[in-house]
């Protein structure tokens, strides 16, 4: 099946995804992977993330076919440069679709512990790595690189098996993705990633002295340079983010009152 005829057959069933034959599900969804990078919004955003969300929410597929899936998406996140490319939607789209996969096996668990631990450091490693994090690409619609990716690392935050390392190895990594350099977060990337520490944090399973010394890494020397003045923005949108989503509750006062004096300290 040809991309035309795909997408026309799934134009078809749109707006009820319930009509298409239990039978060709499976097939489909695995015909809907190969476009799931497609340059093209109106397919990848309105037709082939949308048909596979369905699918897998709905528990339409056994838990077999989950996990074909899920080896397809670990293969595609697999980072083979560093540029800005098409290749970026492939990526990002198919850490949409881990996270839908790990949002269902929260609720019908699928995978054994160590097939959970796999596939987060794949998806940890990916995230680091990836150095293309724009957010909407003029034409061709929502890559949202460092959103997509803390999507992903949300289900995992609230995953039962999640144990203290994994947790402080997200908050790492969201910390790596907030600092960096070289591109401002303009696309709501930054709250996106805030609550998936918040997600972190809430479980209370890493220590008040890791979580201050973790706080830390976002100080900056003074340093007057148009990079940094991008570090500094993404830095102080990622932790004020973060701040407005703890505040209230008073478990993270001492913690939410560190925050502030780092965003002071850093203008």
């Amino acid at each position: 099946m040809d991309k035309n005829e795909f997408t026309e057959l799934l134009k078809g069933y749109r707006e009820n995804f319930e009509e298409i034959n239990s039978d060709e599900v499976f097939f489909l969804t695995k015909e809907a992977m190969k476009y799931i990078g497609d340059a093209d919004p109106t397919i990848r955003d309105n037709l082939v993330y949308p048909y596979i969300e369905h699918v897998i929410n709905s528990g339409l597929l056994k838990p077999e076919e989950i996990k074909e899936i899920s080896t397809t998406c670990l293969e595609n996140i697999t980072i083979k440069c560093r540029k800005f490319d098409d290749s970026i939607f492939c990526r990002t789209f198919s850490m949409l679709v881990i996270a839908a996969i790990i949002n269902y096996h929260r609720k019908s668990p699928v995978f054994s512990l160590p097939e959970l631990e796999g596939m987060f450091n794949r998806v940890i490693d990916s995230y680091q790595s990836d150095f293309d994090v724009r957010g909407y690409i003029n034409k061709k619609g929502w890559a949202h690189g460092a959103a997509h990716g803390a999507d992903a690392l949300l289900q995992f935050a609230m995953l039962r098996e999640a144990n203290a390392e994994m947790l402080l190895k997200i908050l790492f990594a969201l910390q790596k993705k907030a600092t960096i350099s070289y591109y401002g977060y303009i696309h709501n990337e930054d709250d996106r990633m805030a609550r998936v520490a918040v997600a972190v944090l809430k479980r209370r399973q890493i220590s008040d002295s890791k979580v201050f010394s973790w706080l830390q890494r976002f100080r900056m020397k003074k340093e007057k340079s148009y990079s940094n003045i991008i570090r500094k923005n993404n830095i102080r949108s990622f932790l004020s983010c973060l701040y407005f989503r703890l505040y209230g509750d008073n478990r993270f006062d001492g913690l939410n009152q560190e925050i502030a004096k780092i965003i002071i300290s850093n203008n």
